[in-house]
C-alpha cells in the first residue's frame, strides 16, 4: 500500500453569497472580457435514493506510539503509526445540506450541481420509489440536475413526475440532457433542456450542457422506444459550438457518462472547460488513499482539451457520501487558468472499532478517550475528511418517511409457495430447519431464486451468478415481507455486469467451487441462472457446463470463445471469495466491467412482486445450476 499525506489546499474564497439558484440569460452580446474570476461548483452524483447516511470503514491510527512499516509513494520503506479499521456513517442529505450551507456562506459565484442517478437503489426507493428523493431534491435546490440512466428505471411517466416537481418555494433547478430526444407524445417532452446559461453577479455567463450515457440507458433501463439517445461526444461538441456563438466562453458539461469516458470526452472536445461527472461512482482525491478507500485518480483531474487548453474533470463517489468542492479560475477570455478543490467525505461524529469478547465474538464499540482524540486529530489534519453534523431542518423533512418505513417493513411483498431453503455447498444444510431432498441434491433454492431475480432485472445479461455466502437466511413457506428480504440480502452490494468468454466463465466458476470445497470459504459456492453443470471430484465435469441464455431457449454446451454478459454482485465481481477471474475482467476496463448501481436486494423485491399472485415458486430442477454432485450428502431428518 502506498502512503500519501496531502498538504493543505489553498482555496480561493470570495465575498458574497450568490442569491438563490441561478437564472437563464441568453444575451448573445456577452464577450467574456472581464477580469479573472473564480467559480465554485458544489457537486454530487449517483446518490441512488440514499437520502440518509450509509456505513463506511476507514483505516486510521488510534495509537500514535504503535508503529508499522509501509512503502511510501516513492517506494521507500517508512515507519508510520499503525492503522486500525474505524467504522462510522458517511453522507446523507442532512449532512450534505450542512456542508453545502457551510461552503456557500460568504461566497460568490457558487453553483450546486447533481450529475444524475438520483433514485433507484436504497431502502427508500424500494419502499417509496422516488418520493423521498423528490422531497430532498426540492429541499436541496440544485442549480443543475443532469439525467442519469437510472432516472429511466420506472419509465418516462414516472420520470416526468419526478423532474416535473423539483421546483417549489422559488427554487429553479434546471434539468439537462442534450443527447436525450423524446418524441412529442412522450411524457417527458419539454420537461428538460439540453443546455442552460447562468449569469454571474458581475454579468458574465457560464454555459451548462447535460449529457447522459446513451448505450447504457437504452440497454439497461426503460426509456420509451421512441426516445432517441444521441452520441455523447458529437452532441456535446455541437452544443459547445452553439454556446460559443452566443458569446458564452465558460463551458461546463454535466455528464453521466463514467469517469474514464469523461476524461476522454474532455480531451476530445474543443472549448470545454469543466466536466462534472457521474455514473461510474468514482472516488477522486489522492488525500483519501491512506484511509483504505478506493481512490481512482486526482481531484480534480486536469487534462488538455482538443484546443490544448486546461479542462477540469471531477466526480464525487456515490450515495451522497462525498460533496465535491471544485474551484475553477477563468481568465478574462474565459480560459481555465487554475483548477483546485476538495472532495469532502462527510463523516458522522460517532466512530467505532471492533473488539472481541472472551469467547472470540466481535462487536463494535464507540471510540473513547485518547483513541477518539487521535482519530479526530487525523480527520482534522486532512481537508478531505469532515466530521459533519446533520442539518435539523433536513432531518425534519425525512421524519414522515422514517415513520412510514417502519410500517412498510412489515407489509407483505408476497408469499413463498414452499420452503425456499438456504444452503452453501450442495448436500450440506445451512439452516437445519429448512433442509430437504432438493437442498441435498441441488443446493440452495435461495441461491437459485436470487440469481434468477438478478437475470430478470438486467435486460442485457445472458446469465447470472450469485455466491452462496451473499445470502443469509431462508424464506419459510408463507408470507414474505421487506424485512425478510433485507435480512436475506443484508450487504450493501450492487449488481455488476461483465463481458466474458465461455472459457472465462468456466474458469471463474471453478475458482469459486474450489474455494468453497477446499479453500477458505464455503460461501464462495456459485449459484446461477442460465448456467448449469455437474460436479465430479469437486470439479466441473468436463463437457457438462451448459448455457440457456436468459432461460429463454434450450440448454446447449457453452462456447469457450463466444462472449456473454454476466450479471452478479459487485463483491465477487471485484475478485472476492476466490472469484479471481472476475477481478481480471475488471482490469480490462468499462467495456468489460460495469457497476450498474442497482442494490442487489432490489431485483429480489421486484421478482417477488412480478410473480403470479406475488407467489414465489421453486425453480424447476432442470434449470438449477448444480445438476449432479459427488459431495458428501447429509440426509434430511
Amino acid at each position: 500500500m502506498k502512503y500519501y499525506i496531502k498538504s493543505a489546499l489553498t482555496l480561493a474564497v470570495t465575498s458574497a453569497l450568490l442569491a438563490g439558484c441561478g437564472g437563464d440569460d441568453n444575451n448573445q452580446n456577452n464577450q467574456a472580457k472581464s477580469d479573472p474570476i473564480t467559480v465554485t461548483f458544489l457537486h454530487i452524483n449517483d446518490h441512488h435514493s440514499h437520502v440518509n447516511g450509509e456505513d463506511i470503514t476507514l483505516k486510521m491510527p488510534l495509537d500514535l506510539s504503535d508503529k508499522e512499516k509501509i512503502t511510501d509513494e516513492d517506494g521507500n520503506e517508512v515507519e508510520v503509526p499503525k492503522r486500525t479499521k474505524v467504522y462510522g456513517e458517511a453522507g446523507g442529505f442532512p449532512r450534505l445540506i450542512t456542508k453545502m450551507n457551510e461552503l456557500t456562506e460568504n461566497r460568490d459565484n457558487v453553483f450546486k450541481v447533481h450529475a444524475g442517478d438520483a433514485f433507484s437503489g436504497g431502502a427508500y426507493y424500494t419502499m417509496f420509489k422516488y418520493e423521498a428523493d423528490l422531497k430532498m431534491m426540492q429541499h436541496s435546490c440544485f442549480d443543475i440536475f443532469a439525467l442519469g440512466n437510472h432516472e429511466f428505471d420506472l419509465g418516462e411517466e414516472a420520470l416526468s413526475g419526478f423532474i416535473g416537481n423539483f421546483n417549489e418555494d422559488g427554487c429553479k433547478t434546471e434539468v439537462l440532457a442534450a443527447n436525450v430526444k423524446p418524441s412529442e407524445d412522450s411524457e417527458i417532452f419539454n420537461k428538460f433542456k439540453g443546455t442552460t446559461i447562468k449569469t454571474l453577479p458581475n454579468g458574465e455567463k457560464v454555459g451548462f450542457i447535460g449529457i447522459d450515457t446513451a448505450k447504457k440507458t437504452k440497454g439497461s433501463s426503460f426509456p420509451s422506444e421512441t426516445t432517441q439517445f444521441l452520441d455523447e461526444t458529437e452532441t456535446a461538441q455541437a452544443e459547445i459550438d452553439t454556446l460559443k456563438k452566443q458569446g458564452v466562453h465558460r463551458i461546463v458539461v454535466v455528464s453521466h457518462y463514467g469517469y474514464k469516458n469523461e476524461v476522454k470526452l474532455a480531451e476530445s472536445l474543443k472549448g470545454v472547460d469543466v466536466i462534472i461527472g457521474g455514473d461510474s461512482h468514482t472516488l477522486l482525491g489522492e488525500e483519501l488513499k491512506e484511509f483504505g478507500l478506493p481512490v481512482e485518480g486526482k481531484y480534480p483531474t486536469v487534462v488538455k482539451n482538443a484546443d490544448g487548453d486546461q479542462a477540469c474533470v471531477v466526480q464525487a463517489y456515490k450515495h451522497g457520501t462525498v460533496l465535491g468542492e471544485l474551484q475553477v479560475t477563468f481568465d478574462k477570455d474565459g480560459k481555465v487558468t487554475k483548477c483546485d478543490g476538495t472532495p469532502h467525505l462527510l463523516l458522522s461524529e460517532e466512530l467505532k472499532k471492533k473488539v472481541k469478547d472472551a469467547d472470540g465474538n466481535s462487536s463494535k464499540v464507540l471510540l473513547e478517550g485518547q483513541e477518539l482524540a487521535t482519530a479526530k486529530q487525523t480527520i482534522s489534519e486532512n481537508p478531505a475528511l469532515s466530521l459533519t453534523k446533520k442539518d435539523q431542518a433536513t432531518i425534519d423533512k425525512l421524519v414522515p418517511w422514517d415513520s412510514k418505513a417502519e410500517e412498510k417493513f412489515k407489509e407483505p411483498l408476497g408469499k413463498a409457495a414452499d420452503d425456499i431453503c438456504l444452503a452453501r455447498v450442495p448436500g450440506v444444510p445451512e439452516d437445519v430447519s429448512c433442509f430437504n431432498t432438493r437442498t441435498r441434491d441441488y443446493g440452495s433454492d435461495m441461491g437459485a431464486i436470487v440469481a434468477k431475480a438478478f437475470l430478470e432485472s438486467d435486460r442485457q445479461s445472458h446469465v447470472a451468478i450469485q455466491n452462496a455466502g451473499g445470502i443469509r437466511s431462508s424464506f419459510p413457506q408463507g408470507e414474505i415481507n421487506l424485512k425478510m428480504v433485507y435480512t436475506a440480502l443484508g450487504y450493501p452490494n450492487q449488481l455488476a455486469r461483465l463481458k466474458m468468454t465461455g472459457a472465462e466463465i468456466e474458469k471463474v466458476l471453478q475458482e469459486a467451487i474450489t474455494n468453497a470445497v477446499s479453500g477458505s470459504s464455503n460461501g464462495a459456492y456459485p449459484y446461477a441462472a442460465g448456467l448449469r453443470w455437474e460436479i465430479e471430484g469437486s470439479k466441473i465435469k468436463e463437457g457438462t457446463l451448459e448455457i440457456n441464455a436468459r432461460l429463454a431457449g434450450d440448454w446447449k454446451p457453452i462456447s469457450s470463445t463466444k462472449e456473454y454478459l454476466v450479471v452478479t454482485n459487485n463483491y465477487i465481481a471485484g475478485g472476492q471469495d476466490g472469484y479471481a477471474t472476475f477481478a481480471e475482467i475488471k482490469k480490462k476496463g468499462e467495456e468489460f466491467w460495469v457497476d450498474t448501481g442497482t442494490l442487489y436486494y432490489q431485483p429480489l423485491v421486484d421478482y417477488i412482486k412480478s410473480q403470479v399472485d406475488q407467489t414465489v415458486e421453486l425453480i424447476d430442477t432442470e434449470n438449477l445450476s448444480t445438476q449432479q454432485h459427488d459431495f458428501k450428502k447429509k440426509e434430511p431428518k
